[in-house]
């Protein structure tokens, strides 16, 4: 019923600890796959995964490509998957063990997608930090379902969510962005969607919080303002190409919401 999806690219020990909570799913194991879709460097990663896996009862493929990317990877994924839902979880990020039941029990109608608690741990720390993501689950969790707009804070990212794949259809990931990605991947399919369902606060999504990891670091002027274009004109094209479907307020806000990561981020910084 269920495809987890995840990118990983020259992996540490934090991906085992990735599938060590997928292997401690309640859910039972034939309800749900888990791809691994190995990107760029392929020795001697590939090798050590193909062997590391063998200890796992759940289902497991893994996939490779010389091409980098966590988009490119993620397409790949999306294009052999064969659930009826998809989750896709970061290489670094874990997830509790009622994580993929409680999503799925979440599930109430044709066009919604559903969504988890978060919780945002530093490497360093070990500690949890406050994290954007939760404060909006933690706001919106007693109503159970809400529309679109409610939750477009929510829809931000493409990980902690359960996607019908029936509502991603043949909307792919822009593999030209290395930033921003996934916020235009959920807008892409947000004329599909009907609503967001809140699962249950035992559906917990792990972040981890990395140095160096590809959205958190460091960045000049030049760069800032060259995301801040790039993702305003992909935006702005997904837009203009279904302009009828797309909810407006909706857009405006993810125009608004590129505006304040890239610019404000980096001068408030």
């Amino acid at each position: 019923m269920i495809s987890v999806i995840i990118p990983t690219y020259k992996p540490g020990a934090y991906l085992w600890k990735c599938l060590d909570s997928l292997e401690s799913q309640t859910m039972d194991k034939q309800q749900y796959e888990v791809i691994i879709i190995l990107n760029g460097c392929r020795d001697p990663y590939y090798e050590h995964i193909i062997h590391h896996i063998g200890k796992y009862s759940m289902n497991i493929h893994v996939a490779q490509t010389d091409v980098a990317g966590v988009s490119n990877a993620r397409n790949i994924g999306l294009d052999i998957s064969k659930g009826e839902q998809v989750c896709f979880v970061d290489d670094d990020d874990w997830v509790s063990e009622e994580y993929l039941q409680q999503l799925f029990s979440a599930v109430k109608k044709t066009g919604f997608i559903t969504v988890s608690n978060v919780e945002a741990i530093d490497e360093t720390s070990g500690k949890t930090r406050a994290d954007y993501l939760s404060s909006v689950y933690q706001s919106l969790c007693s109503q159970k379902t809400v529309g679109l707009l409610k939750a477009r804070r929510l829809l931000s990212s493409s990980c902690c969510k359960m996607i019908p794949k029936e509502v991603i259809g043949k909307d792919r990931f822009n593999t030209r962005l290395s930033r921003g990605e996934d916020a235009l991947f959920m807008a892409q399919i947000s004329s599909k969607v009907k609503g967001v369902a809140l699962a249950d606060a035992k559906a917990v999504y792990f972040r981890l919080l990395r140095t160096g990891s590809a959205s958190r670091s460091d960045k000049s002027l030049k760069r800032a303002c060259g995301d801040f274009l790039l993702q305003e004109y992909s935006f702005l094209k997904v837009y203009l190409s279904d302009i009828r479907h797309y909810n407006h307020l909706f857009f405006l806000g993810r125009f608004l919401a590129v505006f304040k990561g890239t610019i404000i981020k980096y001068f408030s910084d």
